[in-house]
């Protein structure tokens, strides 16, 4: 069960930890997108009254694709993928209006966890906590290279000792299989300085665009298959893919509430 805490100075809602509890969603897509969704309710977990302005975050990781693709994000030229799985160790939403000031306080969301992002997102159902409103400069994400053994029921024995598992195929039909076991940390920030959490509903999307991570791959040039990409085997074409992968990510206000990446949202970056 991931946990929330408290991080410098910033007191939560209740004056503890704020509890963190999983609710399981299932929802379909339209775009080849990743996302981890983080809404703001004003009911909170664990008894938080609602009328105190308190902001209840529910995060999930979620893939998306096109209705008739529903198992499997395709791209525009063709390419598949059928498997991503990810580990992630933590995130942590850096408060105030300026994050070079020297402070450091923000809401610390303990991992690891596991994400099926093709299909049913954070294995256990997303997870969701208390948050003061207000101002915040930054989002924290760090990968998670997972042990043996780690990671709720139906983590794939294949993601072991690393952190992103991505299986798929080219527009040719050719397999390919990329393994990453990065555990950099990296970081969403507002051109601007800083973006506001309101109380009340305020669904965000943290959204990974696919498209460059393929073109970082270039998996036409790799040869017939099926191909590996890992740091064995083309590292070099891992690296690129990495920078892809933390390049693509922007953190989208969800203004229509439905959970999908829509054109009107990419319009709407608040951190990237």
């Amino acid at each position: 069960m991931l946990g929330a805490m408290m991080h410098g100075s910033l007191p939560a809602p209740t004056g503890r930890p704020a509890p963190a509890c999983a609710q399981a969603a299932a929802r379909g897509g339209r775009f080849a997108w990743l996302l981890l969704s983080s809404f703001l309710g004003v009911a909170a977990c664990g008894g938080t009254d609602v009328g105190n302005g308190a902001a209840a975050v529910e995060v999930d990781v979620r893939g998306y694709a096109p209705a008739s693709q529903a198992r499997s994000l395709t791209g525009a030229d063709g390419w598949r993928v059928d498997e991503l799985w990810m580990a992630v160790d933590g995130l942590r939403l850096r408060a105030g209006t300026v994050c070079d000031d020297g402070a450091d306080v923000g809401i610390d969301v303990a991992g690891p966890f596991v994400s099926d992002l093709v299909g049913t997102g954070v294995l256990g159902g997303p997870v969701r906590f208390d948050a003061l409103p207000g101002s915040f400069c930054e989002l924290r994400i760090t990968f998670h290279k997972l042990a043996a053994g780690e990671g709720a029921p139906g983590t794939p024995p294949g993601l072991t000792d690393l952190s992103v598992l991505v299986t798929g195929a080219r527009a040719d039909g050719a397999a390919f299989t990329v393994k990453s076991a990065m555990t950099e940390e990296f970081r969403l920030e507002n051109g601007l300085g800083y973006f506001e959490l309101p109380a009340g509903p305020d669904p965000l999307l943290l959204a990974f665009n696919l498209d460059p991570w393929l073109a970082a791959l270039d998996l036409d040039s790799l040869g017939a298959g099926p191909i590996e990409v890992s740091d064995v085997v083309n590292p070099d074409r891992l690296q690129l893919f990495e920078e892809a992968v933390k390049d693509s990510a922007a953190l989208l206000r969800d203004l229509n509430g439905d959970g999908e990446v829509d054109t009107d949202d990419v319009g709407n970056e608040i951190a990237h």
